[in-house]
């Protein structure tokens, strides 16, 4: 596990939030993937978010995470655990990582560099599928829908909030846009919420 590196104004500040609902299968191998992440120059942090598990997630998140948010009360569900990150978090720039995701090393670094290269304000990378069983025969039909509906050069360039899409097992944010978008709560009762983020920030 890295060191935790507190946030300051010296370099890129980056907060990275995973929600975590009954996660502890999964989010070990999570959490320690962005741990392992290669951040040269930049300054982050972990936050992960409970949203009132009752199995061993949050004793996972404590051993690993900088900081750890637990949802007891009020509105569950990914958007309101995303945005209760992002309500603590420090970072100028949001990543959000689902709990069942494994990230290479390169991954947050490359994600972040090509938010400030392209001068986007979010940045939804694909990760690769690994569906195990017979969900393997169903999930590649998800990347093909996008493929045959949804044109991605004219999607990337217009302004359209209908030419939009997202995937919110990595999705990277200027905190900035974020804000004036009204972050995840403006979003917290659509099915898709990682799409009508991207919506409301277009």
């Amino acid at each position: 596990m890295g060191a935790a590196v507190p946030l300051g104004a010296d370099a890129l500040a980056l907060s990275v939030i995973v929600p975590a609902y009954r996660s502890e299968a999964t989010l070990r191998r999570c959490l320690h993937a962005i741990r392992a992440s290669e951040l040269p120059g930049v300054v982050w942090e972990l936050i992960v978010v409970d949203d009132g598990s009752d199995d061993g997630t949050c004793d996972v998140a404590g051993r690993v995470a900088d900081r750890l948010v637990q949802i007891a009360d009020g509105p569950r569900g990914p958007a309101h655990a995303r945005n209760a990150g992002a309500a603590v978090a420090g970072g100028d720039v949001l990543v959000f990582v689902d709990a069942d995701v494994v990230l290479a090393p390169h991954a947050v670094a490359a994600t972040v560099a090509l938010l400030e290269q392209t001068g986007l304000d979010l940045l939804s990378p694909y990760p690769r599928q690994q569906a195990p069983g017979g969900t393997a025969l169903v999930q590649p039909l998800l990347q093909w829908s996008w493929l045959s509906f949804l044109p991605l050069r004219l999607a990337e360039r217009s302004p359209r909030p209908s030419l939009a899409a997202a995937n919110g097992q990595l999705l990277a944010v200027r905190r900035a846009a974020y804000d004036r978008a009204g972050g995840h709560a403006a979003v917290h009762d659509a099915v898709v919420e990682d799409v009508e983020l991207l919506r409301a920030l277009k």
